[in-house]
This record gives C-alpha cells, sequence and structure tokens, in this order.
C-alpha cells in the first residue's frame, strides 16, 4: 500500500540496511559496523567523519573495497542459461570457460559497496544505474575454478543539477595477482543528498605516447618540469615515451561542477620507455585552475593509447 511505502521511504536508515542485506551478505555488514570506512548509517556517522577529517587531510579519497569470488561449474552455467545458451550443462566434460560479461557479475559487490561508505550520502530509494563499461587486460580469460579478487574505488562524486548525487565507481579484477578485467560504472542518487558537506571530485586517466621529434621539443619537454627521470636517462629526438598519469580533481563542497568551474589538482603517473619504467611525472596546483597542464601538454602533442576502434558494418 501507498502509505506503507512512503513510510519507507521517509527512513534512509532501514532503506540502506535492508539493501546492504540483499545486495552483500552478513559477514560484510558486520566489517560495515566496525570498519571506519563503511556504514549503513551515514546520519548517525556525520558528526563522527567531520571530526575525523579535521585530523585527515581533507582531498584523501584512498577507500578501496575489496570481495574474492571463486567461479564455480554452477554458478557459470546459471549465467549461460539466464542470457538464453541452453546448450551448457553442469555435466559436460573439460574445463568451462565463463563469457567475459560475466566479469560483472563477480565484480557486482565490489560495485556496490562503495554506495553503503560514508563517501555516498542519499535516499537508496532513488538509486539509478546509469552505465556500465567493461574492458579486457592482458587478453584475460575466465574459467571454472579461477579464485578472482576484486577491488574498487570512488572515481567521482558529482552533485547534479537537480540536487541529486553522481557516482563513478571504477573495480578492477585480479586472478594469481594480474588484473584481467577493469570495470567502469556509473550511478546517480535523486534524492536526500547532503550537499552542503559533499565535496566533489573526479579522478581521470590519460594514457599517452609522446615522441620528441626535435632537441627543440626536448627542451621544451625538459623546461617544464614535469617529469623526473632516472640518473641514467638522457632524451633523445626520435624518442618515444609513454606516459600513464592519473589526476585528481577536488571541487568545494557542493558546488555544481561545469566545464568552466576551477579545481585543486594533483597528477601522478609514470614514465615508460621500451616496455621499462624510466622516470615518474607529479603536479600539483598551487592555485585553483580549470585545467592541468600535463595533461594539456600531453593531449597538443602526444598520441592517445587507448583509442576506440569500430568494427565494419557486418
Amino acid at each position: 500500500p501507498w502509505a506503507q511505502l512512503r513510510a519507507v521511504s521517509d527512513n534512509a536508515d532501514q532503506v540502506r540496511s535492508f539493501y546492504g542485506k540483499l545486495w552483500l551478505n552478513e559477514s560484510l555488514i558486520q566489517t560495515m559496523h566496525t570498519n571506519a570506512s563503511l556504514s549503513l548509517s551515514p546520519r548517525a556517522d556525520a558528526n563522527a567523519q567531520l571530526d575525523e577529517n579535521k585530523h585527515k587531510n581533507k582531498h584523501k579519497h584512498k577507500n578501496n573495497y575489496e570481495w574474492t569470488h571463486t567461479l564455480t561449474r554452477e554458478s557459470i552455467v546459471d549465467f549461460l542459461q539466464s542470457i538464453g545458451n541452453v546448450q551448457v550443462d553442469a555435466r559436460s566434460n573439460g574445463i568451462l570457460h565463463a563469457p567475459m560479461d560475466m566479469a560483472v557479475v563477480v565484480a557486482w559487490k565490489s560495485l556496490m559497496m562503495p554506495l553503503f561508505s560514508r563517501e555516498v550520502s542519499g535516499d537508496l530509494l532513488s538509486l539509478l544505474h546509469t552505465d556500465i563499461s567493461l574492458k579486457i587486460l592482458n587478453r584475460a580469460t575466465l574459467k571454472e575454478g579461477d579464485i578472482l579478487t576484486t577491488n574498487s574505488e570512488i572515481v567521482s562524486r558529482m552533485i547534479t543539477e537537480s540536487g541529486g548525487l553522481s557516482v563513478g565507481v571504477h573495480c578492477n579484477i585480479y586472478c594469481d595477482n594480474t588484473a584481467v578485467v577493469s570495470i567502469a560504472s556509473g550511478f546517480m542518487i535523486r534524492r536526500g543528498v547532503d550537499i552542503a558537506s559533499t565535496a566533489c571530485f573526479k579522478k581521470e586517466s590519460t594514457r599517452k605516447m609522446l615522441t620528441f621529434e626535435s632537441e627543440t621539443a626536448i627542451s621544451v619537454f625538459s623546461s617544464l618540469n614535469f617529469a623526473t627521470f632516472h640518473s641514467d636517462v638522457e632524451l633523445k629526438t626520435g624518442m618515444t615515451l609513454f606516459f600513464e598519469v592519473t589526476s585528481t580533481y577536488h571541487y568545494p563542497p557542493g558546488v555544481l561542477v561545469r566545464e568552466d568551474t576551477v579545481a585543486e589538482i594533483e597528477s601522478t603517473g609514470t614514465v615508460s620507455f621500451e616496455g621499462d619504467v624510466i622516470g615518474s611525472v607529479t603536479w600539483r596546483s598551487d592555485t585553483p585552475r580549470v585545467n592541468c597542464p600535463l595533461v594539456s601538454y600531453l593531449t597538443r602533442h602526444g598520441f592517445e593509447l587507448d583509442q576506440q576502434v569500430s568494427l565494419p558494418n557486418g
């Protein structure tokens, strides 16, 4: 009945507790009550979080959410049958491989856990799953018997124009300590967001290839002081370097972020040559600004490593 549904929707903590038990499990619920980064009752923890922030880096967004999942033959068969493949059953012979989109099932708990953290506020009855993408790493495959570890983190938290909260979560799946699948997922919570105390931020990854065409190009790059190289590294004309950079943009609490919104920016990463790491890159803004000069330079002079390739129409 409408009256009962309304009564439940007025209690965000009860809703959060219900979905926590439904999507996760009892052992993880216990962890939520003992781990400082997780909570089923964010409003009750608000004052504790404010006190905690006084003694910590105000830009710390380092909480990772881990889970271990064992791929069983039965779980693979159940997934195959759920997507319409009824030709395989648990009694078939040979090692059974899973379709790579089963990675979303494997990563489910790690993708959901950040929504129950102190980093996210709001009424989960208004939760929307906005997008998801999957990237296969190292030509990996998934098969029965694999013991997979998932590790996720919040990579963006933004106020929406309607006063809701947009949350981006990134999850890596590991097998034998090697990353095999990367998943990016987006969520939006439309109601109950504590806008005034929500500090917005986003993390962006940049992978670029940069070739020095002349001595002038080397001199210009060196003068910018973006990179620190190992003592035995000498930059030469024709040399091609590979940059992997993560930039984090920190915005003031409650700000609706637009293209021209200024932020405090931190960028860190590695520089590689012929497969070996030969240096590091670090840049941090002294004052709030719109973009990162390091990323802008690489965008102007480098080439994207993760370009999408369109398949021809068959």
